[in-house]
């Protein structure tokens, strides 16, 4: 049994007891040899079926999900009922529409703040910039789902009736205040502001009041958000991320320009903006952005005692220290193109990269996800170093075994004749 499933039998909760029909169909339907059942377990002949616990019921059963073949559930009355996130999301037997409370569930079981917009709409993140107060959010969610064992479902009719608020009270005052936590008086002090909503001229105000006292006396007057040189001002937008524990998201082009694309993972960028988070609530923000525009942010980060703490960031030193974004390597575009939603293809990725040659969108869309593939793979230097070859394809099928068509999609004039 999958780690999942095991979360999934100590925290779902069965509120309805089958009904006495039901419960004659469940019986037939485990216990008569039909057509359904045979195909449901798609046995190989002389291969056995495995008896499990029915996912709602508990029952004993062989039987699975008729559709995905993957849930034990001992009927069609269980598999109605059944109502498993990944199974919901991945079933083709879903009817209902994926909506935001489910990707919340899903985030909920896989430990991981939610980054669906529409759910960070819907369940107050978008309400605060700091990552800490989000993190606090999160766990509320987590109690509310994990160990006060209330049905997404539920809660989704909570938010469809605008009741989600005053419901979660309800629930977390129904237990003993010993056993509430943290994250519920966290909750109660900070709910006007997701009553509120999301306000972006709030969370300017608030960060405004954050950076002021890091500011020299000149730019206390000066709207940093919209001042020149760009260097500034992608440096202000860095440092308010950093005093809220926050870090440029990867749309914007902070994200590419302060060294995020040389992560690997999520998780190592959240590291990475962690490091960032520590080191603006040491300096003044004019030594920020000053070495940030002259590509001495690494010789900041040492001098501020982040020498240890930076250096399993393997290339950031590199990519910082080449300050002008025209001397980058390209596969640095490449990196944030493919860890990003976008379908366009930047110019310098065009010729590079081989995205000139794509005919159609199924083309470009098939060739970002070989690349993304690739990266997980390889290191991105040496995917450049074929590249300036002329090399790329062979480079990448190395790692991958693509298509002969990819051949032609991956051609680039490298090496350039010399002159």
């Amino acid at each position: 049994m999958q780690p999942a499933d095991l979360v999934l039998k100590r925290t779902r909760a069965v509120h309805e007891d089958l009904t006495a029909e039901e419960e004659i169909l469940a019986e037939s339907q485990d216990h008569l040899p039909t057509m359904e059942l045979s195909m449901n377990n798609h046995s190989k002949q002389g291969e056995d079926l495995i008896e499990d616990e029915c996912f709602v019921c508990m029952r004993m059963t062989v039987r699975r999900c008729s559709s995905c073949n993957k849930y034990a559930l001992c009927s069609m009355s269980c598999e109605k009922k059944f109502d498993y996130v990944h199974h919901t999301i991945s079933c083709p037997s879903t009817k209902r529409p994926i909506d935001s409370t489910d990707y919340l569930h899903l985030a909920v079981l896989e430990d991981m703040l939610p980054d669906d917009p529409k759910t960070c709409d819907d369940f107050g993140f978008s309400c605060f910039w700091d990552s800490r107060d989000r993190t606090r959010l999160f766990g509320l969610y987590v109690g509310l789902l994990n160990y006060l064992k209330v049905p997404s479902r539920t809660v989704a009719k909570w938010l469809e009736e605008g009741t989600l608020n005053e419901n979660i009270v309800r629930e977390y005052d129904a237990i003993p205040e010993r056993s509430r936590g943290s994250y519920y008086p966290w909750f109660l002090e900070h709910r006007h502001i997701i009553e509120k909503g999301v306000n972006d001229d709030d969370l300017v105000t608030r960060s405004i009041e954050k950076i002021e006292p890091y500011l020299d006396p000149g730019d206390k007057m000066v709207d940093l958000g919209n001042c020149q040189p760009e260097q500034k001002r992608q440096g202000y937008f860095v440092f308010i991320c950093g005093l809220n524990h926050s870090h440029p998201p990867i749309t914007r082009e902070e994200w590419y320009f302060f060294g995020f694309c040389t992560t690997v993972d999520d998780y190592s960028e959240g590291q990475l903006g962690g490091l960032y988070a520590d080191l603006v609530h040491r300096c003044r923000f004019t030594e920020f952005w000053q070495a940030y525009a002259q590509g001495k942010l690494i010789a900041l980060m040492d001098r501020k005692g982040f020498g240890k703490v930076r250096q399993p960031f393997r290339h950031l030193e590199t990519f910082l220290s080449t300050f002008r974004d025209g001397m980058k390597h390209s596969v640095w575009q490449l990196v944030w193109f493919c860890r990003g939603e976008e379908t366009e293809a930047p110019p310098c990725l065009l010729v590079d990269y081989g995205f000139l040659h794509c005919e159609t969108a199924l083309d470009r869309m098939q060739l970002k996800d070989t690349y993304r593939e690739l990266l997980q793979k390889c290191d991105p230097l040496e995917l450049h170093g074929a590249c300036v070859k002329g090399k790329t394809y062979q480079f990448a099928s190395k790692y991958l075994k693509l298509e002969k068509r990819f051949q032609r999609l991956m051609k680039n004039p490298y090496p350039l004749p010399e002159m």
